[in-house]
């Protein structure tokens, strides 16, 4: 009797276990799901305390609550981000190099490249550079950025005596994403002279950081002097 009682028992599991793996194979797929709020943590499976990555709710490197995806590294440091609230990735940021070619001495009335930067398929939402200039007693600049078609900054205006320097802090109009094309094939920092008859002396920016107008670029002006 014990021996068939445990037989008994053994074929109950095993229809049990069948039961479940019929339940399983024909049960509705889910290969696309969504999650509204809340957040899911990725972290690793040595059981460090440090989180890889947030998918939801999550806090920025200000404290500031946020909504999207951020990505650690190993000391806790957020490395990459994005957010409901931001165009494009918040954080980090990425350089771009400016060349030179023209000459610095300013004194014509229509608008010289100072720089120009090729313009590629962007992941951010903002770029941010400066340059310094130096307007003598007299003579007013004038100093933009543009694509040379249509985009541009608002013009600002450097007044006489200035000697400071030029910040670029722009949310720009071109397209963001993977499959975006360059809006142009140059992006340039121009300059010209408004008015007097001095020469003005302009340097290039020493690069571009493009970021996130988290960080309070403006779509106009897009430009300020300091």
């Amino acid at each position: 009797m014990p021996g068939r009682i445990e037989n008994e028992t053994l074929l109950t599991k095993i229809e049990e276990l069948e039961r479940r793996l019929r339940n399983l194979e024909s049960s509705p797929q889910a290969p696309r799901r969504s999650q509204r709020g809340g957040s899911f943590r990725l972290i690793p499976a040595d059981g460090n305390p440090a989180q890889l990555l947030y998918f939801g709710d999550y806090e920025d490197g200000d404290d500031v609550e946020q909504f999207g995806i951020a990505m650690y590294d190993k000391t806790g440091q957020i490395i990459w981000a994005t957010s409901e609230n931001q165009d494009g990735i918040m954080f980090p940021g990425d350089m771009s190099s400016w060349i030179v070619p023209t000459p610095q001495s300013i004194t014509s009335a229509t608008f010289v490249p100072i720089a120009e930067m090729a313009l590629m398929p962007r992941s951010h939402s903002a770029i941010y550079a400066t340059a310094a200039i130096i307007v003598p007693v007299g003579t007013t600049a004038e100093v933009r950025v543009g694509d040379g078609i249509s985009s541009y900054t608002s013009t600002i205006t450097v007044p006489s005596g200035g000697n400071g320097n030029v910040i670029l802090n722009w949310k720009h109009p071109f397209g963001i994403g993977w499959d975006q094309p360059s809006a142009s094939a140059l992006l340039g920092w121009q300059v010209r002279r408004a008015s007097g008859a001095g020469t003005i002396t302009c340097y290039p920016p020493r690069g571009a950081w493009w970021t996130s107008d988290i960080w309070g670029a403006t779509t106009s002006p897009g430009l300020s002097f300091v």
